[in-house]
């Protein structure tokens, strides 16, 4: 595990020696750019605590953000590969606790929130958010149910869909800045994507097509 740059294209790639995640489970889960260099890294609890890196550099350099910095995980609680969520400085993560830890200044301090679901990513409940700016976001359960969000994921409300179409359960996006969202799913039950223009009140199905991302 660890994090590689490339200054080539992709033709050469060198592993930094900067983050350490040696530990025996230790592995990165997402990493993310806010730019050319500024960038967060965020891998699971070891020895109680978020293994977190952050680069003001472009990667040449990395520091590990102080545990002080982050809220404790709860016992067995980890994050989910590649489940974050980006608008301007800010990012979020999400748990197998059902929680979501945010950062509002390019990943050196966190806070964390109670979502309304009790995980991301189990075999009974999963869920993934997206956030259309600093404040406003989404979240959408794997049967399709979606919540709203208008303080950073602080606190959540349930959307009622007045609409004959509907989102799915797999993957939702925000395109930034705006109140449209797109939605999809892979369940061959509960297949398709979707679309909304209005934050999630209403739908239109385009397809029911399996897609996953």
């Amino acid at each position: 595990g660890g994090v590689w740059k490339t200054m080539d294209g992709g033709s050469t790639w060198n592993k930094s020696t900067m983050t350490e995640f040696t530990a025996t489970a230790s592995f990165p889960n997402t990493i993310h750019f806010f730019d050319a260099n500024n960038g967060v890294v965020m891998g699971d609890p070891i020895n109680g605590n978020w293994e977190v890196y952050t680069t003001i550099d472009a990667g040449a350099t990395f520091a590990r953000v102080s545990a002080s910095n982050i809220p404790v995980p709860q016992t067995g609680e980890t994050g989910y590969l590649a489940q974050k969520a980006t608008a301007g400085n800010s990012i979020w993560f999400t748990t197998s606790a059902g929680r979501i830890y945010h950062s509002s200044d390019l990943g050196l301090n966190w806070n964390v929130y109670q979502s309304p679901i009790s995980d991301f990513g189990g075999n009974d409940i999963s869920g993934d958010i997206s956030f259309s700016d600093a404040n406003k976001g989404i979240l959408q359960t794997q049967a399709g149910i979606v919540y709203s969000t208008v303080d950073s994921g602080q606190t959540w409300n349930q959307i009622t869909i007045s609409s004959a179409g509907n989102p799915y359960g797999d993957n939702i996006a925000y395109a930034p800045g705006t109140n449209s969202i797109v939605s999809v799913g892979s369940d061959p039950d509960f297949s398709g994507s979707s679309y909304s223009t209005n934050d999630g009140v209403t739908w239109i199905n385009i397809d029911d097509i399996r897609h996953v991302d």
